[in-house]
């Protein structure tokens, strides 16, 4: 599998994905490389990004429950479009949290499902230029 840069009329990036070749042990490789990711950030940076006020903004339990959607580390957003992250978003806020009386709903906040989406995207874009994901290069700044 190779990835190539292509610019569109508007100058944006967007990656292609194009095979060279359909032999299974190829088409096999992109699930081997995801059980064998390198984790670049530790556990505590990945919980800062998520649930520091100045990054993502994620109340912690919402975070837990983003794990069992598939969102446990920063490179599992390369999986989630800004269609898959609003979606997400809202079926998180129609999901009551277990065991909270009176019932509620988890918290998410539409500026972190804004900068959650812009975060895919930045994954994305790392992957298909070979940048590993680190943890300066993931923070947020308003500026």
């Amino acid at each position: 599998v190779v990835y190539e840069v292509v610019f569109s009329s508007k100058q944006f990036i967007r990656p292609r994905l194009s095979q060279l070749t359909k032999d299974t042990e190829e088409t096999n490789c992109e699930e081997k490389n995801k059980k064998n990711k390198t984790m670049v950030l530790t556990a505590a940076q990945t919980t800062a990004f998520f649930e520091q006020a100045a990054q993502m903004g994620i109340p912690h339990e919402t975070v837990v429950q983003m794990a069992q959607e598939g969102i446990t580390i920063v490179d599992d957003l390369s999986e989630f479009s800004k269609e898959d992250i609003d979606n997400l978003a809202s079926a998180l806020r129609k999901t009551p949290r277990p065991g909270v009386v009176p019932p509620t709903n988890f918290v998410f906040g539409a500026k972190s499902q804004k900068r959650l989406a812009v975060a895919s995207e930045i994954v994305r874009y790392y992957g298909t230029v070979g940048r590993p994901v680190t943890a300066p290069n993931m923070r947020w700044s308003d500026t």
